[in-house]
C-alpha cells in the first residue's frame, strides 16, 4: 500500500508540476502577446491653396486687380493668412500636429517671388517648431507637393508697376493714374528644378545619402527621413537622372507629338515625356509613416516661339503651360506601390499627397467639373487601395469634405480634401490617426476636423460670419476709408492692423471677418447675373469656334453673335417676387443687359413666403458654399434651406420657370427672329 501510495503522490505532483508549468506558460503566452500590442497616433495638419501672392505685386488702386481678384479669393491678404494659420499651428501647444502636409498651389501663379516668401516662411516656421522648449518638436517636418498654379504657369504676373516705372513719373497725381490704370506685367514662373532648389528642405533636399535618411547638417530634412524620387527609379521616361541632372529640364516636343497629342483629344500621356511630367513626385519614408507625393498636374505645350516672345513668364516656362486637371500616371502608380510594397507588408501606415482630388466628391464631379477629380480617378484609387494605401490628401476644389471608395477586392480608399486658404472661410484641418498593432493585426481610427482661423471664427456662412465683424455696416471694404484715397485704398500696417474704421484700429481678426464677409456678400449681391450678362457674347463665341466645322451653320451663326449687340431688346424689370417686361424695345437695352437682369431676377427671388425670412437663392447658395467650404455638416445647412427643399420639391419653381421663360423669353425671340442676320454667302 505504501508503495501504491508513493507512487499516486509522485504521479499527483508530477502532474502538479506540469499544470504549473503549463499555467506558467499561459501567463507566459499572455504576458508575450500583451507585449506585442503597439499603439501610436499620428498627428497632421493638412494645408492646401495658400495662393499666395507678395503684397509687392498686388496693387488694390487697379481696376484690373480687383476686377480678378476680389470676388473669389483674398489674395493680398495671403502673407497675412499663411502666418497666421502656422501661428495658430503653433499656439496648439501640446496638441500641435508634428507634421504638415501641403498639397499644393501654395502660390497665385507660379511667380518665383510668391515661391521664395513661402520657402522662408516654412524654413521659418519648422525651426521655431523645433527649437521649442516648452513641448518637444524636434521632429516636426512639413511635406509639399505642387499644385497646377505652381509651376510652369504662363499666367504669373504682378499688378504692381516697377519701381523704375513709378519714379519715372513727374508727381503723386501721374503715379496714381499709373496705378489705376496699370496693365498687369508678366514676371517669370518656376519650373520642377527651381522648385525643388527652393523647397529643399520639404521633400526635395539633394543630400548624397538621403535615400538612407541621412541628411547634412546644412539641409533642413528631418535626420531618419529616407526619401526616393520618381526620376531616380527604374520608371522614368528615360536613362534615371540625379537630383541635379539635366534630365528634369522640359524640352521641346515635336511636330509629329504636337499631332498626335491634337488628334488624341488631349491624352496628356503623349506629352508627358517631353513635359517631365511627375518630376517632383516622391516617396518619404519615416519610422511610423511613408508619404507618397504626387506631382500629378498635366501640362500642355502651347508657344512655339517661346524664345523670342517678350514675356517673362512665357520664357521661365519655355513655351509649356500648366493644365487645370491632372492624373496620376500608371508609370508613377507602378513606382509607388512596388516602392512601398515591403513597409506596407511591414504594417506601416502610408499617405499619398496629391494636388486634385483622388475621388468625386459629389454625384457626377468626374462628368460636370472633370478636371477637379483625376482623368484616371478610378484606376488611381484602386490601385492604392488595393496596395495598402488608404489615406489620400488633396485640395483643388477650395472645400472641405471627406469620401470614401471600395474597390472589388473590399479594401477602401480615403480622398480627405482641404479647402483654400485664400477663399471664404480660410479653412485648413488636423488628422489624428489612431494605430493599434496586436500579433500583426492592424486596426486604424481617424478623426479629422477642419479648422478656420482662430482670428476670425465662425461655423458657417456668412450669418455666423457676420456676427464676428466689429462693424456690420461693413459692405465694400474699398470704401472704409475715403480720406486714404479717392478709391477707398486702405493699406494693412505691417499686416497686423488697419487704422482708424469707424474711429477704431481693426485687427487682423476683424480685417479678416469683414473681408470674407464681403467676399460673401459679393455673391449674394449681383455677381452671378454681372458675371452672366458680361460674358454672354464670350459664351456665344465659343460655340462659334464649336461650329467651325460647318461652314454655313458657323457662318450664320457668326452673323448672329456678331450683330446682337446691335439689337435693341424689351426691357426686363422686377421689384421682388414681380417682373415685367417692357412692350417695346429699349434703345441700348442688349442681350447682356437682358441675361444679367433675368439672372439677378432668379438669384434674388424669395422662396421662403415669409417676408421675415427671406431666403433667396443667392442666400441658398451662401448657406451651402459657405458650409461646404468650412465642412459644416449638411444636417444643419438642410434645416436652414428647408423652404427651399419645399419649394422645389412642390413644383412651383418649374411651373413658375416656364411662365417666367414664356412672359420674358418669347418677345426677344421674336425681335431676334425678325432682325436682319448677314452672313457671307460665299462661305
Amino acid at each position: 500500500m505504501k508503495t501504491v501510495g508513493r507512487k499516486k503522490y509522485f504521479c499527483i505532483a508530477v502532474l502538479f508540476v506540469v499544470l504549473c508549468a503549463f499555467m506558467a506558460g499561459i501567463g507566459l503566452s499572455a504576458v508575450k502577446a500583451e507585449a506585442t500590442v503597439e499603439e501610436k497616433t499620428i498627428r497632421i495638419a493638412h494645408i492646401s491653396d495658400m495662393h499666395v501672392m507678395i503684397e509687392e505685386y498686388c496693387n488694390v488702386y487697379s481696376g484690373k486687380y480687383l476686377a480678378e481678384t476680389k470676388v473669389t479669393k483674398l489674395l493680398e491678404e495671403t502673407p497675412m493668412i499663411a502666418e497666421a494659420v502656422f501661428e495658430d499651428i503653433y499656439n496648439m501647444n501640446e496638441n500641435a500636429p508634428m507634421y504638415v502636409f501641403i498639397t499644393g498651389d501654395v502660390t497665385s501663379n507660379g511667380e518665383y517671388d510668391n515661391h521664395v516668401w513661402l520657402s522662408k516662411l516654412y524654413k521659418a516656421f519648422t525651426q521655431k517648431m523645433r527649437s521649442r522648449t516648452d513641448y518637444d518638436f524636434s521632429g516636426f517636418q512639413i511635406f509639399l507637393s505642387p499644385g497646377n498654379h505652381d509651376l510652369y504657369n504662363c499666367k504669373a504676373k504682378s499688378f504692381m508697376p516697377t519701381q523704375e516705372e513709378l519714379d519715372a513719373r513727374a508727381d503723386d497725381a501721374e503715379r496714381e493714374a499709373l496705378l489705376e490704370g496699370y496693365e498687369p506685367r508678366s514676371v517669370a514662373s518656376i519650373t520642377s528644378k527651381q522648385f525643388m532648389d527652393l523647397y529643399s528642405d520639404f521633400g526635395y533636399c539633394s543630400c548624397p545619402d538621403r535615400k538612407n535618411g541621412h541628411h547634412l547638417a546644412s539641409c533642413g530634412m528631418i535626420d531618419g527621413c529616407c526619401l526616393e524620387y520618381f526620376f531616380e527609379s527604374d520608371y522614368w521616361y528615360d536613362n534615371s537622372t540625379s537630383r541635379d541632372g539635366t534630365g528634369l529640364e522640359v524640352r521641346t516636343p515635336s511636330d509629329k507629338t504636337l499631332e498626335a497629342f491634337k488628334a488624341s483629344d488631349k491624352d496628356y500621356n503623349i506629352l508627358n515625356p517631353d513635359a517631365r511630367f511627375g518630376a517632383c513626385s516622391y516617396i518619404a519614408r519615416m519610422n511610423d509613416f511613408d508619404v507618397i507625393t504626387f506631382d500629378s498636374n498635366t501640362r500642355g505645350y502651347k508657344y512655339e516661339k517661346w524664345n523670342s516672345e517678350g514675356n517673362a513668364a512665357v520664357r521661365s516656362c519655355r513655351g509649356w503651360h500648366e493644365s487645370t486637371g491632372g492624373m496620376v500616371s500608371e508609370d508613377q502608380l507602378r513606382w509607388a506601390v512596388t516602392s512601398v510594397k515591403d513597409d506596407v507588408d511591414a504594417n506601416k501606415a502610408v499617405f499619398a499627397l496629391g494636388h486634385t482630388n483622388f475621388l468625386p466628391h459629389f454625384d457626377s464631379e468626374d462628368e460636370v467639373i472633370s478636371l477637379f477629380t483625376y482623368d484616371n480617378w478610378e484606376q488611381a484609387s484602386y490601385t492604392l487601395a488595393d496596395n495598402g494605401v488608404r489615406y489620400l490628401f488633396s485640395g483643388h476644389q477650395h472645400a472641405s469634405d471627406i469620401t470614401s471608395y471600395v474597390t472589388q477586392n473590399g479594401n477602401v480608399a480615403y480622398d480627405i480634401e482641404t479647402g483654400s486658404l485664400a477663399s471664404y472661410g480660410c479653412s485648413w484641418r488636423t488628422m489624428d490617426l489612431k494605430r493599434t498593432i496586436s500579433n500583426g493585426v492592424v486596426t486604424e481610427d481617424f478623426e479629422s476636423l477642419t479648422h478656420n482661423l482662430n482670428y476670425a471664427p465662425f461655423e458657417y456662412g456668412v450669418y455666423k460670419l457676420s456676427a464676428n465683424v466689429t462693424t456690420p455696416a461693413i459692405r465694400d471694404p474699398y470704401d472704409i476709408i475715403p480720406d486714404e484715397h479717392p478709391n477707398g485704398y486702405m493699406k494693412l500696417e505691417k499686416r497686423v492692423t488697419v487704422d482708424k474704421i469707424t474711429g477704431e484700429e481693426l485687427g487682423i481678426a476683424d480685417y479678416l471677418a469683414a473681408q470674407m464677409y464681403n467676399m460673401a456678400s459679393s455673391l449674394e449681391y449681383g455677381l452671378p447675373g454681372e458675371y452672366v450678362g458680361e460674358n454672354i457674347y464670350g459664351l456665344l463665341g465659343g460655340l462659334t469656334e464649336k461650329l467651325s466645322s460647318l461652314s454655313f451653320v458657323q457662318g450664320l451663326v457668326s452673323g448672329l453673335v456678331n450683330g446682337l449687340p446691335t439689337i435693341d431688346l424689351c426691357e426686363f424689370s422686377f421689384q421682388g417676387n414681380r417682373y415685367s417686361v417692357s412692350e417695346k424695345p429699349v434703345a441700348g437695352y442688349d442681350l447682356a443687359d437682358f441675361t444679367q437682369d433675368l439672372a439677378e431676377y432668379l438669384i434674388q427671388y424669395d422662396f421662403s413666403g415669409d417676408a421675415n425670412k427671406e431666403l433667396t437663392l443667392a442666400k441658398a447658395f451662401l448657406v451651402v458654399y459657405g458650409g461646404h467650404l468650412s465642412g459644416a455638416h449638411s444636417d444643419v445647412m438642410d434645416e436652414e434651406i428647408a423652404p427651399l427643399i419645399d419649394f422645389l420639391k412642390s413644383g412651383k419653381f418649374v411651373r413658375g420657370l416656364v411662365n417666367l421663360l414664356e412672359d420674358a423669353l418669347l418677345p426677344q425671340l421674336e425681335i431676334l427672329l425678325d432682325a436682319p442676320i448677314r452672313f457671307d454667302t460665299a462661305t
